[in-house]
């Protein structure tokens, strides 16, 4: 039995991403820090697993944080209920997009912009040096080939000069005959 996929725009994929990491915030404050009863919404373990080790979905981490660090001027509500979603919606990009296993242990690494630029860099350092290696394989074949071909010229001239001398002497017995 075949199963209609439905392709969805980039777009599309985009909103709904932000959609369940919005309701993901929503579900985790209704629970509470102390985790109070178990949500309702069938996602949200699933959602927790990806989210629920990020530092601004970790309410007790922040205390730490608030508590070791004075100066942070972000209370935990505004924290929670902040619009700073684009790193938890590349964590969930990334995770959509590697369907390899995962633990909920092991939190992916947030895709920001520096590190896609730092990778990016990386690929076209090597992509680069690939160039490189390769330009210089090619200057090198190109040199290997001039000097076969000086070589081949060398002979042809060879036989050609032979051939008029052959020409020549043939030319000459005949009128001497």
């Amino acid at each position: 039995m075949a199963v209609a996929i439905k392709e969805h725009s980039p777009e599309e994929i985009r909103v709904k991403i932000h959609n369940l990491t919005n309701r993901y915030k929503k579900e985790k404050k209704i629970i509470g820090p102390s985790g109070g009863s178990p949500s309702e919404w069938n996602l949200y373990s699933k959602i927790h697993s990806i989210l629920g080790g990020l530092p601004i979905h970790n309410t007790s981490n922040l205390v730490e944080e608030s508590v070791a660090e004075p100066h942070c001027s972000q209370s935990l509500e505004e924290a929670a209920d902040s619009d700073e979603t684009e790193d938890v919606e590349e964590i969930l990009l990334s995770v959509l997009e590697d369907p390899g296993p995962s633990s909920s242990s092991s939190m992916p690494r947030p895709v920001t912009k520096k590190r896609k630029m730092s990778e990016t860099k990386k690929e076209c350092n090597k992509l680069d040096a690939i160039v490189s290696e390769n330009l210089k394989n090619i200057q090198k074949t190109d040199e290997q080939i001039l000097e076969e071909q000086r070589k081949s010229n060398a002979i042809l001239e060879r036989i050609a000069t032979a051939c008029e001398v052959v020409q020549r002497e043939i030319v000459s017995r005949m009128q001497s005959n």
